[in-house]
């Protein structure tokens, strides 16, 4: 072999060797190589990162829905506690009206029965004492009072229980009181008219409170209107008891000869006046019935039975 040849033998050898060694050498872009490697992690951090969140949002979606259940649920009970409450206070309300029309109703039929039996009673030709000669006095009162018509007579005497011996007795002291002179003409006309706007408010009470009204009442489901004509029925009854018992007390001044009254009118008038005219309140009676008039109109005049 010539010394040329293995000259270049060698040569390519050593060419050879460095291109396998440049080859097989660390590569000098660092920033390619760091991307190269860190890549792998980046992208599974990603993954967890979603995941993660995409649980968090099931989670949070599922809480909302469990606290729209709750929220749903506790609505539900709230009306159905209050739909409960209502229904409750619906017939206790409805228990308390019966009871109030109950008692509306007996005192109705009570005095009902006892105006019928009135109106069917005869009145005396001597109208138990009363006459024009023993009260001429010239007004309203007057004409009512001996009127043909005994309507206004009749409820005179009806409020007194159509008492007889009450009605004379009590005639007998007015008439005494007026044999002395014009001075109480005044008081004798309130007394009557007293007894007359009592009965009258009454009857028209009675007649208004037929079972029909009784019934609409009911339907009203209101318990104050029934409390209210309840409660003002039974003033008018107490406006006609307190009647009665003035009528007794001033017959028994008469009686008792108060002050030598039963031999002087006018001595019996003072009597009868200082004690008894400011307890004499015809207006209060018809006050009264406007009261129940007033209740039914608001309450029961859309009310039809």
């Amino acid at each position: 072999m010539t010394k040329n040849k293995i000259y270049k033998i060698l040569k390519l050898l050593q060419m050879t060797l460095l291109f396998s060694c440049s080859f097989y050498s660390k590569s000098n872009n660092t920033e390619a190589t760091s991307e190269l490697q860190s890549s792998p992690i980046e992208i599974g951090k990603v993954k967890v990162l979603q995941k993660t969140e995409k649980i968090q949002n099931t989670e949070n979606i599922v809480d909302i829905q469990n606290i729209t259940k709750i929220e749903n649920l506790q609505k539900d009970q709230f009306l159905k506690i209050e739909k409960e409450k209502g229904i409750k206070n619906f017939i206790q309300e409805l228990n308390e009206n019966e009871k109030l029309i109950n008692k509306i109703g007996t005192y109705v039929e009570i005095f009902a029965q006892k105006i019928n039996a009135d109106v069917q009673k005869i009145e005396p030709i001597d109208k138990f004492g009363i006459n024009a000669n023993k009260f001429p006095i010239e007004n309203e009162f007057h004409l009512k009072l001996f009127a043909p018509n005994n309507l206004f007579r009749r409820l005179f005497y009806s409020s007194l229980n159509y008492d007889e011996n009450k009605i004379k007795k009590l005639v007998t002291v007015l008439s005494q009181i007026s044999s002395s002179g014009t001075t109480h003409y005044e008081l004798i006309g309130l007394t009557f008219w007293t007894g007359w706007k009592i009965q009258d408010s009454l009857e028209q009470a009675v007649n208004l409170l037929t079972k029909k009204e009784q019934k609409r009442i009911m339907l009203n489901f209101r318990t104050k209107t029934a409390k209210e004509i309840q409660e003002n029925l039974e003033k008018l009854i107490q406006e006609r008891n307190t009647w009665i018992t003035i009528v007794d007390d001033i017959i028994g001044e008469y009686n008792n000869n108060t002050g030598g009254s039963r031999a002087d009118g006018r001595i019996l008038g003072e009597i009868i006046r200082v004690g008894y005219k400011h307890k004499l309140e015809p207006s209060k009676s018809a006050q009264i019935l406007n009261n129940i008039q007033k209740a039914l109109k608001e309450c029961c005049d859309h009310i039809h039975y």
